[in-house]
């Protein structure tokens, strides 16, 4: 079973449609962290990372990309790819960060895209509306806090702070 990296809880969402692109960010993610932790610091070293930083970058885009029937899914899926993309960029060196932060900033927008989708299709019950506007508050949240573990020198933290509607 996948572990959330977000502190949801919702028990109507089932990941199972999505499970296997959370375990691949996952397991990725891991990978490329680890690469951080042994690698000497070098040229071949820098460019093997920024490697794996792209490789993991295209694979997660075209899932990111994929069109998931379920609104609250998609938004839960990109709120956990989100967090899962700030740590990495949590540990990058400062030189080969700019991609992730770039990828970053396609999430927020894919966010933002999915959550004005679904406010305009769930007209018909006032309750899923209620529910889904909370989710979106509530993941919108927990990306903001993530963002504020970025390095306050990227100029991209503060663009990602603008586009969640935090300009602290």
């Amino acid at each position: 079973m996948y572990r959330l990296q977000s502190t949801i809880n919702l028990r109507h969402l089932h990941l199972s449609e999505l499970e296997s692109s959370l375990f691949t960010s996952q397991l990725l993610g891991d990978v490329i962290l680890t690469l951080v932790m042994t690698l000497t610091p070098g040229d071949d070293s820098r460019s093997l990372l920024h490697h794996a930083i792209q490789c993991y970058i295209s694979v997660m885009k075209k899932q990111c990309d994929k069109i998931v029937k379920n609104h609250d899914l998609q938004l839960l899926y990109l709120g956990e790819l989100f967090h899962h993309v700030c740590q990495i960029t949590l540990h990058l060196p400062a030189e080969i960060m700019d991609s992730s932060l770039v990828f970053l900033l396609h999430i927020v927008n894919k966010f933002k895209d999915v959550s004005k989708g679904m406010a305009k299709g769930q007209k018909a019950k006032i309750k899923s509306r209620k529910i889904g506007s909370k989710m979106v508050n509530y993941v919108e949240n927990g990306m903001r806090s993530a963002v504020h573990r970025l390095p306050d020198t990227c100029e991209e933290r503060h663009m990602l702070l603008k586009k969640l509607g935090n300009q602290s």
